[in-house]
This record gives C-alpha cells, sequence and structure tokens, in this order.
C-alpha cells in the first residue's frame, strides 16, 4: 500500500473499529477490537514514517468538490511524531486498566467504553492529520464529544458534576473557536492550512497584529477544550474506574 492509503487508513481505522465494537455480541471481543486496532494504527504510524522523514510531510489536497474537503490531510514530522507517542499511551493506558474494566462494568457498559475510547482515538488521529480548518473544528467537537461520553459511563455524582462544568466550558471554546476560525477565513479567504500559510506570509506587518490577536484567542480556547487542568484540582483520586482513567 501507498503512504497516502495508510494515512486514510491510519484516519478512519479507529471509527471503524468503534462501530465495530457495538455490532460484537461477544463479551471479550471489544477489548481484542480496541487492542489490535491500536497495535495495527501504530504500526501503520510507523509504517509510514520513513517517507514522511524523507519528505517532511505528506499532503493530500484536493479543489474538486465540497465532498472533498474532508478527504484532505497533512501529515508533518511534528505530527507523526506526537501521534506516535499518543497511540503508544492509548495502547498502555487501555492494557493497564483492563482488568478494572472487565470488572466494574457489565457488558453493554464495556461496549461502549472501547467504542469511545476508539472514537476518542479517531479524533485525535484527525486533529494530527487534518490540512483545513472545517475538519479540524469537526474532530475537535468529536474529541469533546468522548470525554463527555467516557464521562458518563460513570455513576458517580461528582464526576457528573465536574462533567457538566467542563461541557460548559467546552461549549464557551468552541464558540471561541469557530469565531477565530470565520475571521482567519474571512482575512484569506482560504480553509486549507498550506495556502493560509503562504497568504500570512504576504500580509503586511500593518494588518499582522489583528491576526496574532486571533491566533492567541485561538491557543487559550485549545488549551482549555485539550486540557482539562481544572480536572485535577479536584479530589478526585480513586473515586472510581473513570476518574482514574481520565
Amino acid at each position: 500500500m501507498s503512504a497516502v492509503s495508510n494515512i486514510y487508513l491510519i484516519i478512519f481505522l479507529p471509527l471503524l473499529s468503534s462501530l465495530l465494537c457495538q455490532l460484537i455480541s461477544k463479551k471479550s471481543l471489544p477489548f481484542w477490537i480496541a487492542l489490535s486496532s491500536s497495535i495495527l494504527l501504530l504500526f501503520l504510524t510507523l509504517k509510514v514514517l520513513p517517507d514522511v522523514l524523507i519528505y517532511e510531510k505528506i499532503t493530500n489536497d484536493f479543489e474538486l468538490s465540497p465532498l472533498s474537503i474532508a478527504l484532505e490531510f497533512r501529515l508533518d514530522v511534528l505530527g507523526i511524531i506526537f501521534l506516535l507517542l499518543l497511540t503508544f499511551l492509548k495502547i498502555v493506558i487501555l492494557i493497564y486498566y483492563r482488568l478494572d474494566i472487565e470488572r466494574l462494568l457489565d457488558h453493554k457498559g464495556r461496549k461502549v467504553f472501547y467504542s469511545v475510547y476508539l472514537m476518542h482515538l479517531f479524533a485525535l488521529t484527525g486533529i494530527f492529520t487534518t490540512n483545513n480548518l472545517l475538519n479540524l473544528f469537526l474532530f475537535f467537537e468529536i474529541y469533546s464529544f468522548s470525554f463527555f461520553a467516557t464521562s458518563s459511563i460513570s455513576k458517580n455524582l461528582k464526576i457528573s458534576k465536574l462533567s457538566f462544568r467542563y461541557f460548559c466550558l467546552n461549549a464557551v471554546s468552541s464558540l471561541i473557536i469557530l469565531f477565530c476560525f470565520l475571521a482567519i477565513y474571512l482575512s484569506f479567504g482560504e480553509i486549507n492550512f498550506n495556502k493560509i500559510g503562504e497568504a500570512f506570509a504576504l500580509t503586511e506587518n500593518v494588518n499582522k497584529w489583528f491576526l496574532y490577536a486571533i491566533f492567541l484567542l485561538l491557543m487559550l480556547a485549545f488549551i482549555v477544550k485539550f486540557f482539562p487542568f481544572w480536572l485535577y484540582f479536584e479530589n478526585l483520586k480513586s473515586i472510581n474506574l473513570v476518574s482514574n482513567y481520565i
């Protein structure tokens, strides 16, 4: 398979595996589907790594129709390094918590847990491989959904309250990100990262202050959305499986 085909498989494999977990009725299979999909994802990423190191980045841009926007991707050296590290950590966490998951959750809860785990992995691969603003926003929202879905498995009231607090902050950050993306699109008339970078390089210094402010606001919204740091100031240690997993 070519590097392009492997990257498409890297992006969509967790999503397909997540759906498969919901269709399987045998008790032990969802875990093995999640684990094998994660290992295969790690293997495919390692397989693409030499090509990325040689060419520095691999992109696939389409300008044929609005539908083709969903198929755009870009994988550079920094992105593939983060993808490798996160996939490896996901595998370690999955194996480490397997016994707790099997003991504390029923069959239906385990299916939901492993499906959400794969959806979270799908969101992360999409974030590190997307090449336009629309897809990036979509993967951000999938990432948030997977966090809320993981929290919903818990029956603990404190976890539910913290999840609702995070939901409110997340909704605000989503609106800020959407506003920033709209401002970037109105400034450059593009949603493709490569073209935005080229247009930004040609922008006059007098007009760059506004874009710097937008990028700073965008960074703050990313921090709130990706890193619910306030969770760690709460006394959540060993409340249950879900709090430890988060």
